[in-house]
């Protein structure tokens, strides 16, 4: 915080305090000096004194400048353990007024408050603050944060000896010791490991539950009578590509009839393999058989190049 009456002005009327701008800020220094700080703190309805400021502006006045100064503690102890500042707001707003005692008790839950900031940068902070490195609040971290990082690429589940290889050397400590919080997580139920073709494959329970209800629901929608099996398809496909004026290649057709054969198909492939015009195709087959066809997309992109 500013040491100087004339700083503390300057910080009054920076713009970052409710209600006060410069000549606001020049008034409350003018009437309470060396005590302003402890007014603004404690004593806030002596700011209605002052012409301009109701004792509702008064209160907010004083809420805001006790946030802001709060603010400046996690900054400083942010930057103190080697964090950018940047996060100090999320921060206050999650944990509050006591930030930085919850911090100091678990660093690591700095993973699921600050969105892209390192695994190492939180690790060391937590290793400068004075966890030990073997401390299982690290351990758990670590093999949540590998877990995580698969999923990232796509990866509901990773090989357990790849898993332990990974977080020993991001932890730098034993796979032996990481496995035995690996077995106790499983007992929790954080994790679930998978047996699978002579190996062990490791999810967090949310991924495993979700894989699961995703699966059932593939195989409730392949198990009911297909209604929109088109006869002759190979017949319609020839007439559309011409009317068309494109030629597919023997895999995208394949795709098409596999769509026509099944309740569910999954198509799969880079960019430029063709995907979009097998979707157009198959949309123009069913719009010529009279059929409603529904798009759905995580993206307005992705159904905008199918209209």
């Amino acid at each position: 915080m500013p040491k100087t009456l004339d700083a503390l002005e300057r910080y009054l009327g920076g713009g970052s305090i409710k209600w006060v701008g410069p000549a606001t800020a020049e008034k409350i220094i003018k009437k309470f000096g060396d005590e302003t700080i402890y007014v603004l703190e404690k004593e806030p309805e002596k700011l209605a004194t002052i012409r301009g400021i109701t004792k509702e502006k008064a209160i907010e006045i004083s809420e805001s400048f006790v946030q802001n100064k709060e603010l400046w503690k996690i900054v400083d102890f942010l930057e103190e353990i080697g964090i950018a500042s940047s996060y100090a707001k999320k921060v206050y707003e999650l944990y509050g007024i006591n930030a930085i005692e919850e911090i100091k008790s678990d660093p690591y839950r700095l993973i699921d408050v600050v969105k892209g900031i390192s695994f190492k940068t939180i690790d060391e902070a937590a290793l400068r603050i004075g966890v030990n490195e073997d401390d299982e609040q690290r351990i758990i971290y670590g093999i949540k944060y590998g877990l995580l990082l698969a999923s990232y690429n796509g990866h509901t589940c990773v090989v357990k000896n790849n898993l332990l290889d990974f977080t020993s050397g991001l932890l730098q400590i034993s796979e032996s010791t990481i496995e035995i919080i690996l077995n106790q997580l499983k007992v929790k139920g954080t994790v679930f490991i998978e047996d699978r073709e002579e190996e062990e494959w490791v999810y967090l329970r949310q991924f495993y539950e979700a894989e699961i209800f995703v699966a059932g629901k593939l195989i409730r929608l392949d198990n009911v009578k297909n209604r929109k099996q088109i006869a002759n398809i190979k017949e319609k496909l020839e007439e559309l590509e011409k009317a068309n004026g494109i030629e597919l290649s023997e895999k995208q057709r394949e795709a098409i009839y596999s769509v026509s054969k099944n309740n569910v198909c999954v198509i799969t492939g880079g960019p430029g393999t063709g995907k979009t015009t097998i979707i157009k195709s198959i949309i123009d087959l069913y719009k010529n058989e009279g059929k409603k066809v529904v798009l759905c997309a995580p993206t307005r992109k992705s159904c905008k190049e199918n209209d």
